[in-house]
């Protein structure tokens, strides 16, 4: 709040008859009591004010300095005090407050910026921990699995020492105890391993792609905070030490005839849920991908749910709906994988010899926890694989489509091709790379403003040349239909494409098949003005008040010349003056300094009667650079357009589609704008003006930016091109593509968080399916003992393990795939959910859709590797069952 009253008062001197403010003119005599000399103004006159030299409050009869008598006087606020002792009235006053008291409203920009950018981070935060949650679910399921399958092995040893006299507190600590130090040892180690590779993940460029930066650093071995590690201690010792605690309850109360049997009954979960999450997370899918298709069917391309929160909302939630009931359903599916092969291939000569053997199979429950765990990290690796290179695919794209081209170079002035390939060349051959030698093509993209015929509306129209398609990198998103060729051929021909601004604006279909399905083709005229200029007949010259007369018309300049001097020679009536011989000279004896204006130097009005004829002289060794221009003043134009002389040039173009981008220019300027090809170009501007295009932006092709030793000469290009006075910005693929590629592109981080999923699913999955697999079959020793005993040769065995466990490996495997692909489907979705939120905080972007990518190379490797895990497992506990001792099997021991 401002309290101090700052009031400008204005009086009337003793005697003098009050005139108001408005009616204050400049003949009154004025005086201001100030502290300094200061203008008021009076509504249209300015009052010029005197500053008074004595004390204010002895001021009694109204002098200035002058010794001239003040009618009225005008006083500032601050000798408000004084009024007393000055024999004034007072007339009105302005300029203050009225109870001294004003409320000032501010915008707080450093404040703003913060609370902006801590909203922004805590939604990326955000999307990355949602992101982090398969992973961090597949870790607790392994744990939680491992501990149910490995304690199993320890029912029938609890039983027994129940037997032998063991006490129930003396059990349940040495079992509690030993989980508690397994996953002590087990936390250690994975912490500061998690700690050891921050760095590394934090310096991902791309899936699967690590460039080291020293700046990093300072990230490893960077400790978690106090109340983030009681989490994560409380989060994994917790659950194993409460889970090894429930288990050994649980062998406790069990009767000792039941703790050594080889199985027990498990109590089944329900099924009902996970199977209504698989169902909503399925529906979600092929919502998406409808959604991701443009429609199906009947089906447009807003999909079935065309509410934005409801579908958003199923955006985000379908993707682990889906995993998490896919899994738990699959499983089933896949630990009934010997029974769907034995409906296949029992009759066979295959199975003829075993196939009693694995009808009587009684592993069911451990198989099916291995088919769940197998559907989970397989899902994971297919999901993390797919949107990690999805994730690059979309970098790459986004450059792309903000550069244009290897080179984009702005110039200062527009210029020609040639011009602009001079220049180039010239970065060239001083980079002297030899990746790239040469400019292999080179193109522009023109604008031009026609109008459409039967409206007055202007069209703003992009124009790509022929053969732009070697230079412009065009994406297949960005053009109809999705075919680039196509696309360029018929722009060639007289087509034009649209954006979504400009397809509401002329009235045109928007989907890409009511285009080419159509019988009916869609066709606009543009128009485009070629004008003649004539002197307007009623053009009028300004006159100016002051007359010289026999007046001295030389200036002599006798130091530097600074912007703003300046001359003016008015109302030259050719008649008190006679010009004929004389000469308007501005004599300048020192140089003028290259890049000052010199606007209004000297201003010279024409002859009233007739026309003024004059001559400049430069002396060119006093001055760097001459440009000498002439401002022509009249209250009408000088120039008026020749309506009869002037052409209208029109071309009929036919409508192809809706574009998403042109490549090099702004999303948004492009949405509201059609593209034309060259040869409507020609057919409006003429062939004369086309051929003498000039342009301020050059795109240039040099080598294939995907190199990396392209990357390295286009960035030493682009940065030699900024050096050069007539360039005003120069950008590369390669500098764009690392900038994105170092903010996340879409989404910030997601890519190293996606390399972590790949790299731990991977591993989990290798390691996991031994592991297990080994427990599995130490639990089915005495079955296949059995099956030795009653007459089942070495080779049958191993042909019944080796059938049965492959067969239930397999069938996950091909079923975790097929969920990964369906969570990676709907993961679209919740990438498209944060991207709309993500481009509300950082403005529009070029619009790139998720297409996914299908990376079945790495997808492969990683099920290859699983098998030889799963063969090398079976080889060896095989081998262990057939070499061991019937006997001491049967027995248990």
């Amino acid at each position: 709040e401002v309290t101090e009253k700052r009031i400008t008062v204005l009086y009337a001197a003793n005697g003098t008859e009050p005139v108001i403010r408005e009616n204050l003119t400049t003949e009154n005599k004025i005086g201001v009591l100030s502290g300094s000399q200061s203008e008021k103004d009076c509504k249209d006159g300015k009052i010029k004010a005197q500053c008074f030299t004595s004390n204010v409050t002895n001021l009694k009869n109204f002098l200035n300095s002058e010794n001239e008598t003040i009618d009225y006087f005008i006083m500032d606020s601050q000798y408000l005090g004084s009024r007393a002792e000055i024999n004034g009235t007072l007339v009105d006053s302005w300029g203050g407050y009225a109870d001294g008291e004003v409320e000032l409203i501010y915008t707080d920009l450093i404040r703003g910026s913060i609370v902006f950018l801590n909203i922004f981070l805590g939604l990326v935060g955000i999307f990355n921990y949602i992101l982090a949650i398969p992973i961090v679910v597949l870790s607790f399921s392994v744990l939680i699995y491992g501990l149910q399958l490995s304690l199993e092995q320890r029912r029938r040893e609890i039983a027994i020492h129940r037997v032998i006299g063991g006490t129930q507190d003396g059990l349940r600590k040495m079992l509690t105890s030993e989980v508690i130090i397994v996953s002590t040892v087990a936390f250690i180690g994975g912490y500061f391993l998690s700690i050891g590779i921050v760095p590394d993940l934090l310096s991902a460029v791309g899936f699967m792609d690590f460039e080291r930066n020293s700046d990093l650093a300072e990230y490893r071995w960077n400790n978690l905070g106090i109340a983030a590690l009681i989490f994560t201690i409380a989060a994994t010792i917790g659950i194993a030490w409460y889970y090894g605690r429930t288990k050994a309850k649980e062998f406790l109360d069990q009767e000792i005839e039941e703790g050594v049997k080889n199985n027990t009954k498990q109590n089944q979960p329900r099924f009902w849920l996970p199977l209504i999450s698989f169902i909503i997370g399925g529906f979600a899918a092929l919502e998406i991908w409808i959604e991701d298709n443009g429609g199906w069917g009947p089906i447009g391309e807003d999909g079935i749910i065309t509410n934005f929160i409801t579908g958003g909302l199923l955006n985000i939630f379908a993707p682990f709906l889906l995993w998490i009931g896919g899994a738990i359903i699959l499983g089933k599916v896949g630990a009934k994988g010997p029974e769907i092969l034995i409906k296949i291939f029992g009759r066979t000569p295959l199975l003829s010899d075993i196939r009693r053997g694995l009808t009587n199979s009684t592993s069911s429950d451990t198989v099916n926890r291995l088919s769940v765990i197998m559907l989970l990290t397989l899902s994971i690796v297919t999901l993390a694989a797919i949107q990690g290179y999805t994730g690059t695919d979309v970098d790459e794209r986004t450059a792309s489509a903000d550069i244009g081209a290897d080179i984009q170079v702005q110039f200062v002035d527009p210029i020609s091709r040639e011009e602009a390939e001079i220049a180039v060349r010239d970065a060239i051959d001083k980079v002297n790379d030899n990746e790239v030698k040469e400019i292999k093509s080179s193109t522009s993209v023109g604008t031009i403003y026609p109008t459409t015929k039967g409206s007055s509306g202007i069209v703003t129209t992009y124009v790509v040349f022929d053969n732009s398609e070697n230079t412009l990198i065009w994406d297949q998103q960005s053009v109809p239909n999705r075919d680039i060729d196509g696309s360029m051929a018929k722009l060639s021909n007289d087509g034009f494409t649209a954006g979504e601004g400009a397809i509401s604006l002329l009235d045109l279909p928007d989907g890409d098949d009511e285009v080419t399905n159509s019988e009916f083709e869609y066709k606009i005229t543009l128009e485009y003005p070629e004008y003649s200029f004539r002197i307007n007949p009623n053009y009028m010259f300004e006159t100016y008040e002051l007359n010289i007369t026999n007046g001295s018309l030389t200036q002599n300049w006798t130091s530097n010349l600074t912007a703003g001097s300046w001359i003016v020679v008015n109302n030259l009536d050719n008649t008190t003056y006679n010009l004929t011989v004389e000469s308007i000279i501005g004599n300048i004896t020192q140089p003028i300094a290259a890049g000052n204006n010199f606007t209004l130097l000297l201003e010279i009005p024409p002859f009233v009667e007739d026309i003024l004829n004059f001559n400049v002289t430069i002396d060119s060794d006093n001055a760097e650079q001459n440009r000498f221009g002439f401002e022509v003043q009249s209250s009408e134009p000088f120039l008026e357009i020749d309506y009869a002389n002037s052409t209208l040039r029109e071309t009929q173009i036919k409508y192809l589609g809706k574009h998403i981008w042109i490549p090099g220019i702004s999303a948004t300027d492009t949405n509201n704008a059609i593209l034309i090809g060259e040869n409507s170009h020609r057919k409006l501007v003429g062939d004369e003006r086309a051929d003498a295009y000039v342009s301020t932006i050059w795109f240039f092709e040099l080598c294939e930016q995907g190199n990396e030793d392209c990357k390295k000469a286009l960035s030493k290009i682009s940065g030699e091109m900024g050096n050069n006075e007539i360039v005003f910005s120069s950008k590369d693929w390669a500098s764009s593509h690392e900038d994105v590629e170092t903010n996340g592109g879409l989404i910030f981080g997601t890519q190293g968080l996606l390399s972590l999923q790949f790299m731990i699913s991977s591993v989990a999955v290798v390691a996991s399916a031994f592991v297990f697999l080994s427990l599995v079959l130490d639990q089915r020793s005495k079955e296949l003992a059995i099956l030795q005993a009653i007459g089942a040769s070495p080779n049958q065995i191993r042909k019944l393990v080796l059938f049965e466990i492959l067969s239930i490996i397999i069938v996950s495997m091909t079923l975790g795939v097929l969920l990964g692909i369906g969570v990676a489907q709907t993961f679209n979705g919740f990438f498209f959910v944060f991207g709309y939120i993500f481009q509300i905080f950082l403005g529009n972007a070029t619009p790139i859709d998720r297409e996914l990518i299908w990376p079945w190379a790495e997808i492969i490797i990683v099920n290859i590797s699983v098998l030889i895990a799963v063969i090398i497992a079976l080889v060896l506990t095989t081998r262990k069952v057939l070499n061991a001792n019937l006997a001491m099997i049967l027995k248990g021991e």
